[in-house]
């Protein structure tokens, strides 16, 4: 097999790895999710138990891992496939592409009836969140694909307003998501490590009053 050209799974493959993670009882713990895990086929790193390798990781460098807070997993991030070499992503930049293509296509077809909203990004990356608040993100790169899985338990998508949009402006950090209508957007609120539970319960008085 030519070692210059970008390696990745077939679409089938690809989707039975982004199901594992989607049909998961979020929230997950991060025993939960070292099993998914090596369920896939992936080996832990020796050094870090967070940080996995699957068969296309190059030498002993990590190509998956999950961030967590608390022993909850925030966000899985894999890198699928084996990235090209430096200097070849010009030539493969039609491959990264083919593969991308049909990725995005299969996560149409396998969740589309439960996509509440999908958005593409500047960078080429899209993004869906399904009806269970888990979101999905798959960007192309020069040298290969990443994708990433977003728990449901430090993101909502309200739908608000423009007006109810305005008010919250100068007081919570969020995002416009998503334009539903003329006078609606669905916009992103999402938590961290550092969110203390008084600025949730703030945030939630607030849109009370709206």
């Amino acid at each position: 097999m030519n070692s210059t050209a970008f390696q990745s799974y077939p679409v089938d493959h690809f989707i039975s790895i982004v199901q594992a993670w989607v049909h998961q009882a979020w929230p997950i713990t991060t025993a939960d999710g070292r099993r998914v895990y090596e369920s896939l086929g992936m080996r832990p790193h020796a050094a870090d138990p967070g940080l996995f390798m699957s068969h296309f990781a190059v030498g002993s460098e990590p190509d998956a891992y999950f961030t967590e807070h608390e022993g909850l997993i925030n966000t899985v991030r894999m890198q699928i496939g084996r990235p090209c070499p430096p200097g070849t992503e010009e030539q493969n930049g039609p491959v990264i592409a083919q593969y991308f293509n049909a990725y995005c296509g299969s996560i149409e077809q396998a969740f589309g009836p439960s996509t509440l909203m999908r958005r593409q990004e500047d960078d080429g990356a899209i993004d869906w969140i399904l009806d269970n608040n888990v979101g999905i993100s798959l960007g192309p790169l020069s040298h290969s694909i990443i994708l990433f899985i977003d728990s449901p338990t430090n993101q909502q998508f309200p739908i608000l307003t423009e007006r109810q949009i305005e008010r919250l402006k100068g007081e919570f950090s969020f995002e416009r998501w998503q334009r539903m209508d003329e006078d609606r957007s669905a916009v992103r609120f999402c938590t961290s490590w550092a969110t203390t539970p008084e600025s949730v319960d703030a945030l939630t008085a607030r849109v009370r009053t709206l």
